[in-house]
């Protein structure tokens, strides 16, 4: 039985993400951007055996103009550049260590390394008697 509520607990989870990417699709288009559509930087994720991959161009940015903020499935990317502002909220597929994200910034791109969170697994504990 507890594997059951395990389950079940992983595939509500893994529904609600899918539901706010489809809320998060169906909404950008009614959104105005911070910056001009053609300004906003394309972020494209990579998924590896154990972590993802974020990267995005940002030409004209320096490291000192961005801010990124993570959580456990969510990736939250901010910039100020000349040609003005913009954020950028990622819905991850997997849940991710927040502790153990990298970034770097080279040549214009932003490179961010997301390792995935491990599993729960389950303990069991055995009673003890006297």
């Amino acid at each position: 039985m507890p594997s059951l509520i395990v389950w079940k607990e992983r595939e509500l989870a893994k529904m609600r993400r899918e539901m706010d990417r489809l809320f998060e699709r169906l909404w950008a288009d009614f959104t105005v951007p911070v910056m001009p559509f053609s300004l906003q930087p394309r972020f494209e994720i990579f998924e590896k055996n154990d972590s993802l991959v974020v990267q995005a161009r940002l030409s004209g940015m320096r490291p000192e103009d961005i801010e990124i903020s993570v959580s456990d499935d969510e990736l939250l990317v901010k910039g100020t550049g000349r040609s003005g502002n913009f954020s950028t909220r990622l819905s991850l597929p997997c849940r991710v260590d927040p502790d153990g994200v990298r970034a770097t910034f080279r040549n214009d791109v932003l490179h961010v390394i997301l390792p995935k969170r491990k599993e729960r697994r389950i303990r069991h504990i055995h009673i003890q008697t006297r």
